[in-house]
């Protein structure tokens, strides 16, 4: 797999397919993110997003840094993995203490196996 960054071509968007990753992707869960992922044949590239919601917490500051950690532990852990051409969506649904990028490149590990890839 070519090398994945967060670049305009892997973003995704799009609240429609956002909401069609949601209700018909695959999903892991962790202690404190859940992705989804949606294979797409058509798609020719893998796009993802990060989603943390005010219900995590209330201070953008913290959201922000959440959003960031994980968007680099993911692009970390999609390296090694055999995921290609479809939609991922990670969202958060607990704020850890201190998050670190390798503690968020463990979970998704962990959920990347759920998915067999």
């Amino acid at each position: 797999m070519p090398a994945i960054s967060f670049s305009r071509e892997n973003r995704l968007k799009s609240s429609f397919l956002i909401r069609k990753t949601f209700h018909d992707g695959v999903k892991a869960r962790g202690k404190f993110v859940s992705v989804f992922w949606l294979s797409l044949p058509e798609e020719k590239r893998l796009r993802f997003t990060v989603v943390v919601g005010s219900k995590v917490s209330k201070k953008a500051v913290l959201r922000n840094r959440m959003k960031r950690v994980l968007r680099a532990a993911f692009v970390k852990t999609i390296r090694g993995s055999k995921l290609e051409n479809g939609l991922v969506v990670i969202s958060a649904y607990r704020v850890p203490e201190e998050a670190t990028c390798a503690e968020a490149v463990e979970e998704l590990t962990e959920c990347l196996k759920k998915f067999h890839v």
